[in-house]
């Protein structure tokens, strides 16, 4: 009787978690099928970019980050697949 109880808390927290990751990669699905959209095709360098600059102990450091067409692929196609992952749990 007591294993039973456990198994269904268990189960419930995994489902939880699951539902919580579907809608994660739902969420940032959406936002990569947006940039895509927003994507111009006939500029051929990188879109999206951000720069971020800081200083930490007298040093600079820069990160950057930006999208160009392969890239953004392998990106929806990623976030397809763990959506359909996630949907699958």
């Amino acid at each position: 009787m007591i294993f039973n109880i456990f198994y269904f808390l268990t189960r419930i927290k995994t489902l939880s978690i699951s539902i919580l990751c579907l809608y994660v990669s739902i969420f940032f699905l959406v936002l990569s099928f947006l940039a895509y959209g927003l994507f111009d095709k006939n500029y051929p360098s990188y879109q999206f970019i951000f720069i971020k600059n800081f200083k930490l102990n007298n040093l600079s450091y820069s990160i950057g980050f930006g999208l160009d067409g392969l890239s953004l692929n392998f990106i929806i196609l990623t976030l397809v697949l763990f959506s359909l992952i996630f949907l699958t749990c």
